[in-house]
């Protein structure tokens, strides 16, 4: 006979449902707004739209995959589908890329080709996984952060880019 306890899952506590739904909300009503863009930052309650090659370019279209994906909202999808097709010059133009690519595609193509499996949302990932990979630095065993005269620096934020890496091999 077993003499292990058996312990049921409780369910999550009431705040967390409350709390996502106000996300969904807030996300919905954002988009009007902030359409497909890259913000970056607030000021005075509004958000500035960076350039598509900037660090936290994945941070919008990555969290209207999130929201999508509880919701089906398919204006949502729209707005994530372009700001991938925005980054994907940055991909092509290749000199404004750094250690970011991780977070930038991993919330992007990546969560995109993880809800609808398509070939392009994959060869993205792929992509970005391969430029990021070039980055590794074999005898110092890092993934180099920026371009230029940092070519020996590795930071905290590469650690980031490791589930692209994951994810693609």
């Amino acid at each position: 006979m077993d003499t292990r306890q058996q312990t049921e899952t409780a369910p999550p506590p009431l705040w967390i449902d409350a709390a996502w739904s106000r996300t969904v909300a807030k996300i919905g009503q954002t988009s009007r707004r902030i359409g497909a863009s890259f913000p970056h930052v607030s000021t005075s309650g509004r958000y500035d739209a960076a350039p598509a090659h900037w660090w936290t370019a994945g941070f919008w279209p990555g969290m209207l995959w999130l929201v999508y994906r509880d919701t089906r909202d398919d204006s949502l999808c729209d707005l994530a589908e372009s700001c991938e097709r925005q980054l994907d010059r940055t991909l092509l133009e290749f000199d404004e890329l750094y250690h970011d690519v991780g977070f930038m595609w991993s919330l992007t193509a990546v969560a995109h080709h993880k809800l609808h499996g398509t070939d392009d949302t994959r060869r993205r990932g792929l992509v970005a996984a391969s430029l990021l990979a070039a980055r590794f630095n074999l005898r110092g065993r890092f993934l180099r952060a920026w371009n230029d005269d940092k070519t020996g620096w590795a930071i905290i934020d590469s650690l980031m880019n490791l589930p692209l890496l994951y994810w693609a091999s």
